[in-house]
């Protein structure tokens, strides 16, 4: 292969900047209102640009959905492939810490994604692609009830989700670190997860159980 032919498929550095802005603009807008509301007039004044270079790119804004869904659904993937995910069966820290990576490595664009009323479709996309990547994974382990192991992917999944959400709207107070530890000590343990063990709520449950529980 020619030199020339490389440097043809290297991309151009003014267009990822241009698209980015775009990416970023759209993020911002659509954490404010609906998708319907928002205007190629609008959008082009948020990234700065004008309505010509838009048009260079995306034929309307629901284009620039559909690349911002691809790209957060295709990222999100990524990091689960990342991770040997029968043992991330044991260890969801795995998982929310491969995807606490991802989300810190663009901390802005995500937290206006995944800000609260967002559009659904997105969290729909996300859910679906980690369900099925992770009930590949179970079925290849072992022999499983395939309806209560779509319930319990759906909780998880779509609490890992919820979390983000909360995290994001709270104005990501909590250290990042800790809310990956929390959200894996519930996916886990459930709300007994974040219950230190020497607390009496936590006593009170082993004397109740009876003996032989620990």
């Amino acid at each position: 292969m020619s030199e020339k032919t490389t440097e043809q498929k290297k991309p151009d550095r003014r267009v990822v900047r241009t698209k980015k802005a775009i990416r970023n603009a759209f993020a911002r807008l659509i954490s404010r209102r609906p998708l319907g509301e928002i205007t190629v007039k609008e959008l082009s004044e948020e990234a700065d640009i004008n309505r010509k270079t838009f048009y260079n790119y995306y034929s309307d804004i629901f284009q620039v959905m559909d690349e911002v869904e691809n790209e957060v659904v295709t990222a999100f993937a990524e990091a689960l492939r990342s991770v040997d995910l029968s043992e991330a069966l044991l260890n969801p820290n795995l998982i929310v810490s491969r995807l606490m990576d991802i989300i810190n490595n663009d901390i802005d664009f995500y937290s206006h994604v995944f800000s609260q009323g967002v559009n659904a479709t997105l969290l729909d996309k996300l859910v679906l692609v980690m369900k099925e990547m992770i009930r590949d994974e179970v079925n290849r382990m072992v022999t499983v009830d395939q309806e209560l192991l779509g319930f319990a992917l759906d909780f998880e999944i779509g609490g890992i989700i919820s979390a983000y959400q909360a995290w994001f709207n709270s104005g990501c107070r909590m250290d990042r670190e800790i809310m990956a530890k929390n959200v894996s000590a519930i996916i886990f343990y459930g709300v007994n997860g974040l219950i230190p063990e020497d607390s009496d709520i936590r006593k009170g449950s082993v004397e109740k159980a009876g003996p032989g529980v620990s």
